[in-house]
């Protein structure tokens, strides 16, 4: 985009590694000419990480309060899909970047949307566990399914777990 700071919104979380990956490449993006709006889900950030985030340039940071879709149920998980597909419309940014693919199954987002897949209930359970999955998480592996197809781009951390997840959600 020639003229305009090209705009993003990504979603983070503060309770593990996802709030690393988020504020490194946040700051990259932010080095080559991105505003970058960081939508935080879950818990509220503890005092280093605000003073992080405030440090990063061209980088907004929004607590939203939302729930994570892996700590949550359906209902909570589609409030937080639509409250962020409003928010991206609010930010009136470019591309949306879902770290949680989940997301983005029902949300009608108006931009196109890159859906990350750092890991999700159902992989996890198929690697750690030996029974099936339990009926209590059905609705998360749909949901997530439904976002992936959902996503115009999915990214993966490794070519291994990218594997995992067209396998697993036969994609």
């Amino acid at each position: 985009m020639r003229g305009a700071q090209f705009r993003l919104l990504m979603t983070t979380d503060a309770v593990g590694g996802v709030w690393q990956y988020s504020t490194e490449l946040a700051g990259a993006l932010a080095e080559h000419g991105f505003a970058v709006v960081l939508a935080v889900l879950g818990p509220r950030l503890a005092m280093p990480q605000r003073v992080q985030a405030e440090a990063l340039p061209s980088v907004t940071v929004i607590e939203t309060g939302l729930a994570l879709d892996w700590l949550a149920n359906a209902e909570a998980t589609r409030a937080a899909a639509d409250r962020i597909a409003e928010l991206a419309r609010e930010q009136a940014v470019d591309l949306v970047h879902l770290n949680s693919p989940a997301l983005a199954a029902d949300a009608g987002f108006n931009v196109p949307v890159i859906g990350v897949a750092h890991g999700c209930v159902s992989t996890w359970w198929e690697a750690a566990r030996t029974e099936p999955l339990a009926p209590e998480f059905h609705w998360h592996r749909d949901m997530t399914a439904r976002g992936l197809r959902a996503c115009d781009r999915v990214i993966a951390p490794t070519a291994s777990y990218a594997e995992t997840v067209r396998r697993h959600y036969r994609l």
